[in-house]
């Protein structure tokens, strides 16, 4: 069953550098996060396991993440609110 969408996490960065998200993989189990990204933001790789993103110019975006196994319903939905200064 899927969760409903929890309370927006916010995160804040600067324009053009990477930024980590509260999001992680720790290898042990099928679930991984996936993204659904503006176009304005794209993926930038992980650092010691947590997603990052990168956007080019200053401004609000919104990310939505969801949590499944391969091929499976979604387990958790979270939307992240990425500030880019």
């Amino acid at each position: 069953m899927t969760q409903e969408p929890r309370r927006e996490v916010e995160v804040q960065g600067r324009a053009g550098e990477p930024v980590t998200l509260p999001l992680g993989d720790d290898g042990e189990t099928a679930y991984a996060w996936t993204l659904e990204l503006p176009d304005e933001v794209e993926v930038a790789g992980t650092e010691e396991g947590r997603l990052r993103v990168r956007a080019h110019r200053a401004g609000s975006y919104v990310l939505v993440a969801t949590l499944a196994e391969p091929d499976a319903t979604p387990m958790t939905v979270l939307p992240i609110r990425l500030t880019v200064v």
